[in-house]
């Protein structure tokens, strides 16, 4: 009999037992392998409950916020793996031998009340980690209140931002003692006032000084430190993108929507919700522990005077109040047509690359687990040119629309309506056109968020026109949901 190369999967010994028993036509080969898988898989099954009890125990420690949490738990198996190993390296182990179980706080919780075992190993990290001397957070939020911002160093800015995603929690509540985040609120209010930005230095800062701010959304505490001078820094970004003042470069852009748009999940967990949870989320966090899921994160409350979330947002992105125009005759306001998100939808105009035979998804066909397997994508041949970027700002854009969208469906049937009608007058509509002629092969994430926004516009009621509903197909085979 002829040798054969043992089957992936099966190691060598088992092999060549089961040839052994081909040979003796013995019936104890179905037997033996019948012992053998069962005892392999519940191994696997072992092995994959202790992994999933360790991803989610540094997810606990890393004090990651629940949005973020669901989109770690959604990649994939060996991008998490590494993950837990480069949080094994960074974290010291403590001499403590109990396993902690995995615990979700609300968020209106204050920081510094925390459960014994989180507090106990969150202590045990941060003093026996060894943070250099200039790394001190004291030192940074001196920096951030004495020098102006055209003055910092930039490599100083960035050094801020990596200890800002990576350190502890203690870490940050002693930069946040220190003043720190009022003093990246100054530096971000003197940048965005300089007349002239110079390009080298001022531009590099502005987008450094945002990726600080984005870095503070990756643990709660960092999230309520976002939300204690709300509507600031939001209205600041959304006046500067109103103006000719507006960088430059399309990722800067980019980093200013997705900024605004964690106003969602600071203030507004659930309405976030549909557009973060994910078939395959939900499958993950049934395996771990059925408990996570039903705990309710209660959202840190809104500044006043607003109701919700939605209403906030709807008044940061509407038109500046023109003066001249207020005061105009009644019967010449009545005669013109209003487009109150006129200005906003003209930020991302011009930007899009184009294949016109291109139409928009069907939403109720679309396979989230596919877009959400092509999110996660090796870097190649398309990734940080001109058009991948102009694409991830035109994606940021939609995203914020549709988080936008989400929350209105909350405000009542009727504010939801009012929204896409604002929008439609306001000009979206040759937006969509345009935008739905990015690549299919390589932004798939754009066009399903072309196609979640047409779906929640449908959702309140509003009738989509025509002239792009002709364009409404079925998405790509490898997108599709298989029947």
């Amino acid at each position: 009999m002829s040798s054969r190369t043992p089957p992936l999967g099966f190691s060598n010994e088992i092999f060549l037992h089961n040839k052994m028993m081909d040979e003796k036509s013995s019936p104890k080969k179905s037997s033996f392998g019948i012992w053998f898988n069962a005892k392999k898989n519940k191994q696997d099954e072992n092995v994959n409950e202790e992994f999933n009890k360790a991803f989610e125990e540094m997810l606990e420690i890393r004090d990651i916020p629940p949005p973020v949490r669901n989109q770690l738990r959604a990649m994939d198996t060996r991008k998490k793996e590494n993950i837990l190993k480069a949080s094994e390296i960074a974290l010291p182990s403590s001499d403590s031998t109990e396993i902690p179980q995995p615990k979700l706080k609300t968020r209106s919780s204050s920081a510094m009340s925390r459960s014994p075992d989180k507090a106990s190993k969150q202590s045990a990290s941060s003093s026996s980690s060894k943070v250099d001397k200039s790394d001190s957070p004291t030192l940074f939020a001196k920096m951030l209140e004495k020098e102006h911002s055209t003055a910092l160093s930039v490599d100083k800015v960035k050094r801020l931002r990596q200890l800002i995603r990576a350190e502890s929690s203690k870490w940050l509540l002693d930069f946040f003692a220190a003043g720190g985040y009022e003093g990246l609120c100054s530096s971000l209010n003197e940048i965005l006032k300089v007349e002239w930005r110079e390009e080298q230095h001022d531009d590099q800062i502005l987008h450094e000084l945002l990726r600080c701010f984005k870095g503070l959304s990756t643990s709660e505490i960092g999230l309520q430190a976002l939300a204690s001078k709300a509507p600031e820094p939001y209205k600041s970004l959304v006046d500067l993108l109103f103006t000719d003042k507006k960088p430059g470069s399309l990722s800067t852009r980019q980093l200013m929507m997705e900024i605004i748009t964690l106003l969602f999940e600071i203030f507004d967990e659930t309405s976030n919700n549909e557009l973060i949870r994910s078939p395959t989320t939900q499958t993950y966090l049934n395996q771990v522990n059925g408990e996570v899921d039903s705990v309710h994160i209660q959202p840190m409350e809104l500044p006043y005077p607003y109701r919700s979330t939605g209403e906030l947002v709807r008044k940061l992105l509407h038109n500046p109040v023109d003066e001249a125009l207020e005061n105009q005759h009644e019967f010449i306001k009545v005669a013109k047509r209003p487009r109150v998100y006129k200005l906003f939808l003209r930020t991302f105009s011009g930007t899009c690359f184009g294949h016109k035979n291109n139409g928009i998804w069907y939403y109720p066909s679309v396979d989230m687990r596919q877009v959400e397997r092509l999110r996660f994508r090796v870097p190649g041949g398309m990734t940080a040119g001109v058009e991948y970027e102009a694409i991830g700002y035109l994606t940021s854009v939609f995203s914020l629309i549709n988080a936008l969208s989400a929350a209105s469906l909350k405000d009542g049937e009727e504010v939801s309506r009012r929204l896409h009608q604002d929008l439609f007058a306001s000009g979206i509509d040759r937006y969509i056109y345009t935008s739905r002629a990015a690549s299919l092969t390589h932004y798939p994430l754009l066009h399903y968020n072309i196609s979640l926004y047409i779906h929640l516009a449908k959702r309140s009621g509003f009738t989509i026109p025509n002239v792009l509903g002709r364009f409404i197909s079925q998405p790509p085979e490898n997108v599709r949901i298989k029947k």
